[in-house]
């Protein structure tokens, strides 16, 4: 049985002006420690080594609104470590990412 993510209450903090819509693609994630200036994964990869370095998630967005609200997390072994969630101002197309970069 599948279940929808939910987002932790800490990570929701805006109300959308603009709604989501049959168009609207989030494209599938790209790992890899460094990114292109087109935002792009350099080396893309599924495991990662210990150690300390940035890590990069890149996608394709389309039918994307400003105005909308998006909202990420970060988990290591099932348990929330970071995330966050912002109102959308990137246009309705292009490529995009985030990052996680821990102290630790």
């Amino acid at each position: 049985m599948a279940t929808t993510p939910t987002l932790p209450e800490a990570f929701d903090r805006f109300q959308p002006t603009a709604e989501l819509n049959e168009e609207s693609d989030l494209g599938t994630l790209t790992f890899s420690t460094e990114i292109s200036d087109e935002y792009e994964a350099v080396n893309a990869q599924e495991i990662f080594p210990e150690g300390f370095y940035t890590l990069y998630a890149t996608f394709a967005y389309d039918g994307l609104a400003d105005g909308m609200v998006w909202s990420w997390i970060w988990r290591h072994n099932g348990e929330v470590v970071e995330g966050g969630n912002e109102v959308w101002n990137y246009g309705d197309e292009g490529p995009g990412y985030i990052y996680f970069n821990p102290e630790e």
